[in-house]
């Protein structure tokens, strides 16, 4: 940085003169007395003050400190809301889940939990927005390419004569592969933490099985 006819010396200082930028070091911080360490902020900042050049004998770099003057932050109390999982009675809550309605009289019937027309809203607008996307993204690709934007060729296509005519339960044995494949991770919003449930699977299971 200090040399003035050094091309990227100059193309560097005018980068930092492009984005309002100020490089304060003055000194050289090399044995050799070339500037190679700096300190840069803004240009009408007066946040870096006192700075010093020295030579702590550990390095060809000279140590190069300053004064910074930032206002520390306001000390912040926080809530934090955690389960002591140790300390859980387990034998309570083993009880207090068999003894649940939804283990002893399960419903047969959710339907009324479900709002279907909201459902299939979210459901379409979702494959709509996809849908979308990959037709921006292919107009994007045509035009670059320079051929017409609105003209979007698929290339070979394959029909797909795949139906979903029926649907398989689900067996207490598919829930229990997954659920014993699954890492044991868990967040807030879990209503049990993994390693619980897969202790207690059997209890759970035909409650999991049957929504």
């Amino acid at each position: 940085m200090d040399c003035q006819d050094d091309v990227n010396a100059k193309r560097f200082t005018d980068i930092l003169e492009s984005f309002d930028l100020k490089q304060r070091v003055c000194a050289g911080t090399h044995r050799n007395g070339h500037t190679l360490d700096l300190f840069i902020n803004k240009s009408d900042d007066n946040m870096l003050n006192n700075i010093k050049v020295y030579d702590p004998n550990i390095s060809d770099h000279l140590a190069v400190t300053c004064d910074v003057s930032i206002r520390k932050p306001q000390f912040r109390k926080e809530v934090i809301f955690y389960r002591k999982l140790r300390s859980l009675d387990m034998e309570s809550f083993l009880s207090d889940v068999a003894d649940c309605p939804l283990v002893i009289n399960p419903s047969s019937d959710l339907d009324h939990l479900v709002q279907h027309d909201a459902l299939a809203n979210s459901f379409a607008d979702y494959f709509i927005d996809k849908i979308d996307h990959i037709h921006a993204t292919l107009i994007e690709k045509n035009s670059a390419q320079g051929n017409d934007a609105n003209e979007v060729t698929l290339g070979n296509y394959v029909e797909c004569n795949s139906v979903f005519s029926d649907f398989i339960n689900v067996s207490y044995e598919d829930i229990k592969g997954l659920a014993l494949r699954s890492i044991n991770k868990s967040c807030v919003l879990d209503p049990l933490p993994a390693v619980v449930m897969k202790e207690y699977f059997n209890l759970l299971t035909p409650v999991l099985t049957n929504i």
